[in-house]
């Protein structure tokens, strides 16, 4: 994705003071929920087979980091758990964790805005202050 297609797709972030930070939640299944203030974000996108390699991590990091080029963290990190799931999911394959690995870098590289739209399964609430 190239950074213009990278700031369309993400969403515009709600002013957040930059005080709090980011609480990430790995709830049953292939659910994230990211928090930040009262805003939550549950991530429904992900395959059980990023954890049989090593790497994925630091893959959604690097993600992360790309994506605050256009948005700030809440939406980076929402972001790139997003990207990292769907890739994961497009990528699960019958073969070994070898295959999986070069499936997952090419549905990385060939990501585009459409499979995102496509597939995501994201959900976003905010409490409202009582």
């Amino acid at each position: 994705m190239t950074n213009t297609e990278v700031r369309e797709w993400i969403p515009t972030p709600p002013q957040h003071s930059k005080k709090h930070s980011i609480q990430p939640y790995f709830l049953h299944g292939n659910t994230i929920q990211l928090s930040l203030q009262a805003v939550n974000a549950y991530i429904h996108n992900g395959s059980p087979r990023l954890a049989e390699i090593t790497g994925t991590g630091c893959m959604q990091g690097a993600l992360t980091a790309v994506y605050l080029s256009a948005s700030d963290g809440f939406h980076a990190a929402v972001t790139a758990c997003t990207v990292m799931g769907i890739c994961g999911e497009l990528a699960s394959c019958k073969e070994g964790t070898g295959s999986f690995y070069t499936a997952l870098l090419d549905s990385l590289s060939l990501l585009r805005n459409a499979d995102i739209e496509k597939y995501i399964k994201l959900e976003e609430t905010t409490l409202e202050k009582i």
